[in-house]
């Protein structure tokens, strides 16, 4: 039986437009579960507006030169899992100086981890990051800019303590601009960035 060619060119459109709705459905699902991911970083590191702080959280939001760099950044906020992803908290310490926190995860199979803290001193917007325990093995270079900071790992000093191939170079894209108040790295105590030494 041979099916006309109206009938024929109906079933396909509706086909096609019953599978553009499936996939701005999955689209929206995901976007929705990634946002959910960021707003979860937010609400656990952040401080509250100016307008709204308390006494203690008033040690959190002083202005220095820094100040510009402050904020929780991160990139690829996927729900997938299917490659690097990464969180990079900027708190400013002073005029000179940031305190900040990474953590990476280089998704499956492995899903190994990398996390550490530290401080930067910051000149023209750039800063090495070259921690004591891994003097001879790890410098990482942090770029500035605005609304993004990126991650470089000077070739050949790529071991800083991170998981079996992880490594923080990426550009950290600013998710919102506000003062982290601590960091956790994988334990179950949060570690106050004031406390920071």
């Amino acid at each position: 039986m041979k099916i006309k060619l109206p009938i024929l060119i109906t079933f396909s459109f509706f086909a096609l437009l019953s599978y553009q709705n499936n996939s701005t459905n999955i689209e929206e699902e995901e976007g929705a579960e990634a946002a959910s991911i960021q707003d979860t970083i937010i609400e656990e590191n952040a401080v509250a507006p100016v307008d709204e702080i308390n006494e203690e959280d008033a040690a959190f939001v002083k202005e220095y030169a820094t100040s510009k760099y402050l904020g929780i950044y991160g990139f690829d906020f996927s729900n997938k899992l299917e490659g690097n992803q990464g969180s990079l908290l900027i708190y400013p310490e002073s005029d000179t100086s940031v305190l900040f926190h990474i953590e990476v995860c280089i998704g499956a199979p492995s899903f190994n981890l990398g996390y550490t803290a530290g401080r930067l001193i910051v000149k023209n917007d750039s800063a090495l990051y070259q921690p004591a325990e891994f003097e001879s093995t790890c410098k990482i270079m942090f770029y500035f800019e605005e609304n993004e900071i990126k991650l470089a790992t000077a070739s050949g000093f790529g071991e800083c303590g991170f998981g079996m191939n992880v490594y923080a170079d990426a550009t950290y894209k600013l998710v919102k601009k506000v003062t982290p108040k601590y960091y956790n790295n994988g334990e179950s105590t949060n570690y106050n960035f004031r406390d920071f030494k």
